[in-house]
C-alpha cells in the first residue's frame, strides 16, 4: 500500500505491505479528495472539446462541454493533459487484420481468464508488465512453454533490491529523485544553477554507478542475452515503472517461458514471420 498513498494522507484502511484492491484504491483516492477539498474544484461529466494557445498572452484557452451548462471556453496558465494511456486497447495493423490465422488473437486487456491458453500454443507480443504478466499466466496451462517476443526489452527492477532494499527507498524517494537530477540534469523550468552544476561535475561518477545498478538488476531479474535492455536503466523506469516479483524470472530460468527479440513482420495460418528471417 505504501506506493498507493499520499505523504500527508495515511493509506489507513489496508496493511504495510499489502497490495490494495481496486474498489479500496477508489476509496482511498475519495477520502483523500474528500479530506483536503478537492471535489469542489473538480468538474465531472465534462468533456475538452478543443485547446488552444492565446493569441495575445502567455496561457491557454481550453473549449469544454457539459450538459448542464453546455459549452464554453476555460482560461488557464498551465494546460496539464492527464488521460491516461491505456484508455484503449490497441494492436499494431499486422495483428488488427490477420487474413488466414487460424488462432485467437487478442489485447492484454482482454486475456482475463487463464482458460484461454489453457492447451494451446502461445506468443505474447511486448516486452513490458502487461505481457509479462499474461506470459506468465499462460506459461501455467499452455500446450508448450508460451513464448515472449518483443522489440525492445525494458529493465525490471526488483522489488527488494539486493534482495533486502525496498526499491521505493531508492526511486521513490528525494534521495533517489536527487541522484536522478545530478544523473540526468534538472528540469529547465526554475533550474537551479548550483544543481546544474553538480550535474555536469559529478555526471561521470553517476553514470558509473547507475551501470553498477544496472548489472545488479540484471544479475536479479536473469536479464541476459535477448532479454537485456539497450536502453538507459533511469528514462526506462520513469517511463514504465516495470517492477516484477520473481515469478516470471523463476519460469523463464526453468524453460518454462521462451524469450525472442525481433519484430513481427506478417501473421501466417499458424506461425509469425519474424524480422530475423524465423
Amino acid at each position: 500500500k505504501q506506493l498507493f498513498e499520499f505523504p500527508d494522507c495515511p493509506f489507513e484502511s489496508v496493511a504495510w505491505g499489502t497490495l490494495p484492491s481496486g474498489p479500496e484504491t477508489q476509496a482511498y483516492i475519495e477520502s483523500f479528495a474528500e479530506r483536503f477539498g478537492l471535489l469542489a474544484h473538480i468538474e465531472f461529466e465534462t468533456r475538452v472539446v478543443g485547446a488552444r494557445r492565446k493569441a495575445a498572452s502567455r496561457g491557454w484557452l481550453v473549449e469544454v462541454s457539459s450538459a448542464s451548462e453546455g459549452t464554453r471556453s476555460v482560461e488557464c496558465d498551465f494546460l496539464v493533459v492527464a488521460t491516461g494511456m491505456f484508455s484503449y486497447p490497441f494492436l499494431p495493423q499486422v495483428f488488427a487484420k490477420p487474413a488466414h490465422f487460424a488462432g485467437t488473437i487478442v489485447h492484454s486487456s482482454q486475456f482475463q481468464d487463464v482458460e484461454m491458453a489453457r492447451g494451446k500454443h502461445v506468443v505474447v507480443v511486448g516486452s513490458a508488465k502487461s505481457a509479462i504478466d499474461c506470459a506468465a499466466a499462460a506459461a501455467t496451462v499452455a500446450a508448450s512453454p508460451p513464448t515472449l517476443l518483443f522489440r525492445r526489452a525494458h529493465w525490471a527492477v526488483p522489488l527488494r533490491i539486493f534482495g533486502f532494499i525496498p526499491f521505493q527507498y531508492i526511486f521513490y524517494s528525494r534521495l533517489g529523485q536527487l541522484l536522478v537530477s545530478l544523473y540526468v540534469g534538472p528540469i529547465p523550468i526554475h533550474r537551479p544553477r548550483a544543481l546544474d552544476c553538480a550535474h555536469r561535475v559529478l555526471w561521470p561518477v553517476l553514470w558509473l554507478a547507475f551501470r553498477l545498478v544496472e548489472l545488479i538488476f540484471a544479475v536479479q531479474r536473469n536479464l541476459w542475452g535477448a532479454r537485456w535492455p539497450k536502453t538507459d536503466l533511469v528514462p526506462d523506469v520513469h517511463a514504465f515503472a516495470h517492477v516484477t516479483d520473481t515469478v516470471f524470472c523463476d519460469l523463464c530460468s526453468a524453460g518454462k517461458i521462451a524469450t525472442k527479440r525481433g519484430a513481427t513482420l506478417a501473421v501466417r495460418e499458424r506461425s509469425l514471420d519474424v524480422d530475423d528471417g524465423t
